[in-house]
């Protein structure tokens, strides 16, 4: 290869040889210019055969595409990357719990009507929101639903703006390791709002124990709770502090009471499911009879903004 564009192959230049009493030493033999097949088409060097040209020539596009690619896949990883944490953070905020550390709702009281649970706040003027949630005690998303929108709708019912009324469902009793821990749940959870409503946000936690993540059994698994168990997640929430309703609460669900009282709620809001959006399914949330998509976290957030002030 040339360097700085040019071969730096100049002869030396030398002293003229002078006889001083010695024999001056035979000229050098001139260097003979390469043969005609071995020059190149421009200048003396020697010709490069095709072969060598190609070569270089393949090697350097070779060397070309390589690097091409390279950047492709050094790009291609980026984006991959990017959008792996695009999702992430918008899995995050699809999920996060809403108005995380409120808690279960403190104001609110529970009264039970032909079957279904309405739960308030204690003031006299009605909430200027009021929705129908459709839930079965062992149903995994209704326990999602609960952890991700509860402390939301418990700070809403606490504030006087919000109404809930719960329709219990039983459908998956046949999913459970008994065979009737839904229509159990659901009895216990009547028995509560029946006998112990008017203690402040009570029925709430008892309801929010039984969603929660540890306590809630698995569809389809090998436990679930007993009619004691159900009294001990009472005894939780209510704390140190039982009333003498306390005992009419728990005989309530030892015995299962509401048993048939659980299974004409089911069918009633069987019906209401299947008018309003043509099936029985679990969780729901119905606004004046209409479905509500809360699989779009503002879903509350937009029903309160759009309630008249209470």
């Amino acid at each position: 290869m040339a360097t700085n564009g040019r071969n730096n192959s100049a002869g030396r230049s030398g002293k003229d040889n002078k006889t001083s009493g010695r024999l001056a030493k035979p000229a050098t033999k001139p260097r003979q210019p390469p043969a005609p097949q071995d020059r190149t088409a421009v200048g003396n060097g020697p010709a490069k055969s095709a072969a060598q040209n190609a070569a270089r020539r393949e090697s350097g596009s070779r060397s070309g595409i390589d690097k091409t690619q390279v950047y492709i896949m050094a790009v291609a990883v980026v984006v991959i990357i990017a959008v792996i944490i695009l999702s992430f953070i918008l899995n995050n905020k699809n999920t996060a719990a809403q108005n995380e550390g409120y808690g279960s709702a403190r104001a609110t009281v529970a009264m039970v009507a032909d079957g279904v649970i309405t739960v308030s706040a204690a003031a006299a003027k009605p909430a200027p929101l009021a929705l129908d949630v459709f839930e079965d005690p062992l149903c995994p998303f209704c326990g999602a639903l609960e952890r991700q929108f509860g402390q939301q709708m418990a700070q809403a019912m606490d504030e006087g703006k919000l109404t809930i009324r719960y329709h219990l469902l039983t459908f998956l009793d046949g999913k459970a390791a008994s065979p009737d821990y839904s229509t159990r749940a659901a009895g216990a959870l009547m028995c509560v709002a029946q006998n112990l409503g008017s203690e402040p946000g009570l029925y709430s936690r008892f309801h929010d124990q039984l969603f929660a993540k540890d306590v809630q059994p698995v569809e389809g698994g090998d436990a679930d709770l007993t009619n004691q168990q159900l009294v001990e997640q009472l005894t939780a929430a209510q704390g140190s502090t039982p009333t003498p309703a306390t005992a009419a609460a728990t005989e309530c669900i030892l015995t299962g009471a509401n048993a048939a009282l659980v299974a004409t709620e089911n069918t009633a809001a069987s019906a209401i499911l299947t008018a309003a959006i043509g099936q029985v399914s679990s969780p729901v949330v119905l606004n004046g009879g209409v479905g509500v998509n809360t699989d779009d976290v503002n879903w509350l957030t937009t029903l309160l903004a759009g309630a008249a002030t209470p």
